[in-house]
């Protein structure tokens, strides 16, 4: 199953996954950075994203962290 890395981009600080995670396609990685950006967006607000890499270092999809809706 092949590694993919998940990078995490808040304002000019950027935290590079260290081992990445199995998913079985790209797909899989995207949905896992989409959830992750939604998680984070609830904490941090705008101004970052989760960036999926490849084992080779190529970038194939990036999630935006985007501030949560008010909840009532």
């Amino acid at each position: 199953m092949p590694r993919f890395f998940l990078d995490i981009c808040i304002d000019r600080d950027v935290v590079l996954d260290p081992g990445g995670l199995p998913f079985e396609g790209p797909v899989g990685a995207a949905a896992a950075a989409d959830e992750m950006a939604r998680a984070l967006s609830r904490r941090h607000g705008p101004g970052g994203w989760i960036r999926v890499r490849t084992a080779s270092g190529d970038e194939i999809h990036r999630s935006v962290i985007n501030p949560a809706p008010d909840m009532p």
